[in-house]
């Protein structure tokens, strides 16, 4: 095993049980990406490379902050957004540009259920893009190659490890995170040519349908 591999398998043994995908969390990496068909596995390493699992986790231009409430999290990212930041959010680290292209609500990127499916639906599109190959996991990080190639092999790494249970994970204090509920209350969903988000509310529904840009009507063609 070479320096680099030993490095990758020792940051994910050592990665903290707080940081491990939760349970219910599993069903909603099943459900994205049978919608938008990328294999579940392979968005559930991202996961655990981008978030450690965590449905709050946001990382400002380089600086990475795991919270310990949904509000907190929240808080913050809307300071950034406000200072013109770029950041990435929740459980795939969804970056905010695609949160501004879309007109998606920044409450959908720490819902969990949301979140999950639209860095489901972003992997697709880079799977379109380059197949379904390492490059487009890379792309999914980085459009630079060699920060991809990096990115590119912790996933790799952590797909070879599999999935991780709390008793395999070290044990370390950490903030508390709360499960997350099933019955989210943003749901995004996707047509053939856009998203469509629902916000629910007091048993009422919203529903308001984004349609997809022109570069990303191009790639879904190709």
């Amino acid at each position: 095993m070479n320096r680099m591999a030993a490095a990758l398998v020792a940051t994910l043994i050592l990665w903290p049980a707080w940081g491990r995908p939760s349970p219910p969390l599993a069903p909603m990496f099943d459900a994205a990406a049978a919608a938008v068909d990328v294999p579940a596995d392979v968005t559930r390493a991202i996961a655990h490379v981008e978030s450690g699992g965590s449905p709050w986790a946001l990382n400002i231009e380089g600086r990475s902050y795991i919270f310990d409430s949904k509000e907190k999290a929240l808080r913050t990212a809307r300071a950034a957004a406000a200072a013109g930041q770029s950041f990435d959010s929740g459980v795939m680290q969804v970056n905010s540009q695609w949160l501004r292209r879309y007109g998606i609500p920044l409450e959908a990127a720490f819902d969990p259920e949301a979140n999950i499916y639209l860095g489901s639906w972003i992997l697709k599109q880079e799977m379109q893009r380059l197949g379904r190959t390492w490059d487009a996991i890379a792309a999914y990080h980085s459009p630079d190659p060699a920060r991809g190639r990096k990115y590119a092999e912790l996933v790799k790494a952590a797909l070879a490890r599999g999935p991780v249970t709390r008793a395999e994970a070290v044990k370390k204090p950490a903030p508390s995170v709360a499960v997350p509920s099933p019955a989210a209350p943003v749901i995004l969903t996707r047509t053939t040519s856009s998203l469509v988000v629902e916000r629910r509310a007091g048993g009422q529904v919203a529903r308001e349908e984004k349609k997809d840009s022109p570069f990303v009507q191009r790639l879904r063609k190709s």
